[in-house]
């Protein structure tokens, strides 16, 4: 698949992000779903059962795979892009909420804030990495 770096790039932030979503969930909510917390249109499904969010994430990774080997440019970049961005950002609001609840993220520690800004620069690396890949590969045609 020509795009599959592309794939890739949106799979890494996307994946992290539904593994933080579910690990942030509160206590009460694993006895009651209806109770989830989540600001995305996910909570439509992760309050109906977890196992029905992560079938749906599946679903989610397999239809962008297919996707993915369907598009052309400039809408694979355009899109990878906002998967990106999107994802990365929904998975540090869970990982900021994380490090908050561990005192590493607050007006006299700012531990956290170093933390999510290392996680944004590897997110930028390893995802700018394989979009070169991807622009290598390309040219190399």
């Amino acid at each position: 698949m020509k795009n599959k770096y592309l794939y890739w790039a949106f799979f890494i932030p996307a994946a992290i992000d539904g593994i933080v979503t579910l690990l942030g969930q509160d206590a009460i909510y694993w006895s009651n779903y209806k109770l989830v917390n989540e600001g995305s249109p996910a909570w439509i499904i992760l309050s109906t059962h977890p196992s029905l969010f992560i079938l749906g994430a599946i679903i989610w990774f397999v239809g962008w795979y297919f996707i993915y080997k369907k598009l052309k440019e400039p809408l694979n970049m355009m899109i990878t892009i906002v998967f990106v961005v999107g994802h990365t950002w929904g998975s540090s609001s869970w990982i900021a909420r994380f490090l908050a609840n561990a005192g590493l993220y607050n007006n006299s520690n700012r531990i956290g804030w170093y933390v999510l800004v290392v996680y944004f620069v590897l997110v930028g690396i390893i995802c700018g990495g394989l979009i070169t890949k991807y622009i290598e590969h390309r040219n190399a045609k």
